[in-house]
């Protein structure tokens, strides 16, 4: 799973397969589950990488995923603190796939400034 991708990227950071980078300190995603963030934030714990993870919560509040991966982590036996590991906030917006006009100039700009795409879904 997602443990399994932060040892991947881990090694094409070692490799240098990542052009002008060898580190870097923060994973940012959009959170839906729970699964990947919790996945993620354990991998990266637990790697060399030691990236902070950011999470964009697009249906339930914050709370709600730092209990479930802090179950999974307990499940585990882990030892460790979901808030220490994650940052969520709520980005739910209007619901899925419902965006405002602003928020899809937004995506429009950053596009436009630095060629990356980001999906307006969440």
């Amino acid at each position: 799973g997602y443990i399994e991708a932060v040892r991947e990227i881990e090694r094409q950071l070692q490799e240098g397969k990542v052009v002008g980078m060898n580190k870097f300190d923060d994973i940012v995603i959009a959170c839906g589950s729970g699964g990947t963030t919790a996945g993620l934030s354990l991998g990266s714990h637990l790697s060399s990488l030691k990236a902070k993870v950011h999470a964009f919560s697009v249906c339930d509040d914050p709370d709600y995923f730092y209990d479930y991966t802090q179950g999974l982590l307990d499940g585990l036996n882990a030892g460790l603190n979901s808030r220490d590991l994650i940052s969520i906030v709520n980005a739910k917006g209007l619901g899925y796939a419902m965006s405002q006009s602003e928020e899809l100039q937004c995506v429009c700009q950053i596009a436009e400034a630095t060629g990356v795409i980001l999906d307006p879904v969440y």
